[in-house]
């Protein structure tokens, strides 16, 4: 159900972008938070899905963590639909994509997960990708499928 990614660069569908903007942007002036899928077991760094959970932490402000309801059918769904968890996505509303140090208890700890941060700190949402083999946020490289990426030739 979970894919070691080890940094490797990840892609996001136009589609599952749209929808993690649309989903961070409603939780406002809270932070929202959910998790990054393929459906495509072939291709587990590409993100076609996203599945919004409910952030259940006392101070949604500034920090998240995943509804413990929300979490448990959200793993039941992606077994039942085999499809594949590459990470978790979250937003800072008023910061930087860059990981804080609450963003390292609201984050579940499994090896290779990918942590997509959106940020609305300036006018357009800004987004990051990182992995934590260890102690340390690395970087992954993100890139975004165009609208046009995704529509097919008649």
């Amino acid at each position: 159900m979970m894919r070691t990614n080890d940094g490797l660069p990840i892609q996001l569908t136009a589609n599952a972008h749209e929808q993690l903007i649309a989903h961070c942007r409603s939780t406002l002036p809270n932070e929202g938070c959910g998790l990054l899928i393929s459906t495509n077991l072939d291709t587990p760094t590409m993100i076609d899905t996203i599945h919004p959970i409910a952030n259940a932490h006392p101070h949604p402000l500034s920090s998240f963590s995943f509804d413990p309801a929300g979490w448990i059918s959200a793993l039941y769904r992606l077994q039942r639909n085999n499809q594949q968890l590459v990470g978790y996505y979250h937003s800072h509303p008023r910061s930087l994509p860059i990981p804080s140090s609450s963003d390292s208890l609201g984050t579940m700890s499994q090896a290779g997960a990918i942590t997509l941060i959106v940020s609305f700190s300036t006018s357009q949402p800004n987004m990051r990708a990182y992995w934590k083999p260890s102690d340390e946020w690395l970087p992954v490289a993100l890139t975004i499928e165009s609208s046009s990426d995704n529509q097919k030739a008649d």
